[in-house]
């Protein structure tokens, strides 16, 4: 198990041990302790987007003229909760999801090498609901003096709509000069009138291939468009933010930056199954995308299971019995080295059925990995 992985369920159950002695204690105990930002639940083999037990917060930033950000969450950074590397969030970025007990929580965005006491924007006493998604969004203009954060619930926002129908998409409203939005989704409307520095969702069906942002008040004034590919499959959950492209507001246009991330695991595989001694390589088309290959072993063996990928990757190894049982996983072969790969090493085997899911941290970063098992050095 990964360092990361073990520090967030440390952080769960101290949380719940916290809850119940809450419960327990006299009515006139008026707050449990703020809870801490490491909390997440047991990887299970279910297709369920998350554990009901958490909440789910992503950082995007959209203010065309701020510098790259870093996300502080009660005072520590992206890097700190998640044992990862320092990652700035440039504009137009939304990175994943990050676990967290439900709770208040202070949220912070800070310029990329400043001190995280020294935030550009900061909401206290922000509140989030367990089993509910969120994007934290930085958001406004430092030219318009109106910077803030967008605590956008994506859950809320979501309900009622059908996401395994087709697409599902939430748009930001953040162009100050143009009062209201509409939107068009192959000309049918979407959105009729979404005022500024609000968000909106809807679902719209799979074989709809563009998206077109127009002013509300003079709809013939496009301001945004987006072609959505015709083989995206059912499940992908899509963020638009319509803002400026470029710091100097006054002679930029406009730009609808977008990310598209699978709210459900896929199980679209590179190659059926895998044998001790093969190598093949998996792709992961989406944030979200998780690869399953069987393994079958006619003999009890002790294997090494190794994914690897290249920059920008960040590799995760699930092993599960016949049963769907969980039995491994791994992080990172080494948190010594500057690289990102997973491995599952001496893994002692009894003969049978396994499935192995090739996925990545926190379902967060898509690429091209390779996959190889082999027997294990004696």
């Amino acid at each position: 198990m990964g360092r990361k992985q073990t520090l967030w369920r440390i952080g769960l159950i101290l949380w719940l041990a916290a809850l119940l002695i809450a419960a327990g204690g006299s009515s006139a105990q008026e707050a449990t302790p703020e809870p801490t930002p490491e909390a997440t639940a047991e990887a299970t083999t279910e297709a369920a987007p998350f554990a009901p037990l958490v909440a789910r917060v992503r950082p995007a930033h959209f203010v065309p003229d701020l510098p790259p950000l870093r996300w502080v969450i009660n005072g520590l950074n992206l890097a700190e909760i998640t044992q990862e590397a320092a990652v700035a969030i440039g504009v137009g970025d939304v990175l994943g999801y990050i676990d967290l007990a439900g709770g208040t929580y202070t949220f912070s965005f800070v310029i990329d090498g400043q001190r995280l006491n020294q935030p550009v924007i900061e909401q206290i006493g922000v509140r989030v609901q367990i089993g509910h998604e969120y994007t934290l969004a930085a958001v406004g203009s430092v030219a318009g003096d109106d910077l803030r954060l967008a605590l956008i619930d994506e859950t809320a926002l979501l309900a009622g709509i059908d996401q395994e129908a087709g697409a599902a998409h939430i748009v930001i409203h953040n162009l100050p000069e143009v009062g209201s939005i509409a939107a068009l989704a192959d000309d049918e409307a979407v959105i009729d009138d979404l005022p500024y520095g609000e968000a909106a969702a809807f679902g719209i069906a799979a074989e709809v291939d563009s998206l077109t942002i127009v002013d509300a008040a003079a709809p013939d004034e496009v301001l945004a468009e987006v072609a959505i590919e015709a083989d995206t499959p059912p499940g992908v959950r899509w963020l638009h933010a319509l803002t400026r492209d470029s710091p100097t507001l006054s002679t930029s246009g406009v730009v609808l930056y977008s990310a598209a991330r699978l709210m459900r695991q896929e199980t679209s595989l590179e190659a059926e199954t895998i044998a001790v001694g093969e190598e093949v390589p998996v792709t992961l088309d989406l944030a979200g995308q998780r690869v399953r290959l069987e393994l079958r072993l006619d003999e009890d063996a002790v294997i090494d299971i190794v994914m690897t990928g290249g920059p920008g990757t960040d590799a995760y190894l699930y092993v599960y019995d016949d049963t769907g049982a969980l039995i491994a996983e791994n992080d990172e072969i080494s948190f010594q080295d500057a690289g990102f790969d997973a491995g599952l090493f001496a893994l002692d085997l009894a003969a049978g059925a396994y499935v192995i899911e090739a996925a990545s941290w926190n379902d967060a970063y898509p690429g091209r990995y390779t996959l190889s098992v082999s027997a294990a050095d004696e």
